[in-house]
């Protein structure tokens, strides 16, 4: 988790899991694992963290250059008192 304090993430690797949990609420659904150069592994479900990650990844394609991304948290309009997970680039 992120808690209150922003995780920065060089990005080494990520992988989208496909799972399926027969004993979950939802029993097909995304994980998505990010790996930083020093081999720590990330995993999140968060459907905005990925779609902010995708969109860094877009803009980064093909740059010659380590994308660092910084992680935090961030409250939500619709829900009140809820958060979300993102993301943006460092």
């Amino acid at each position: 988790t992120t808690n209150d304090t922003p995780l920065v993430i060089t990005i080494d690797a990520y992988a989208v899991l496909d799972i399926h949990n027969e004993k979950s609420d939802n029993v097909d659904y995304e994980n998505y694992v990010i790996i930083d150069k020093a081999g720590n592994k990330y995993v999140t479900g968060s459907a905005s963290f990925w779609a902010s990650f995708n969109e860094i990844m877009d803009e980064m394609k093909g740059e010659d250059e380590d994308v660092t991304i910084q992680v935090y948290k961030m409250d939500s309009k619709n829900y009140k008192g809820k958060q979300f997970l993102t993301c943006s680039i460092v």
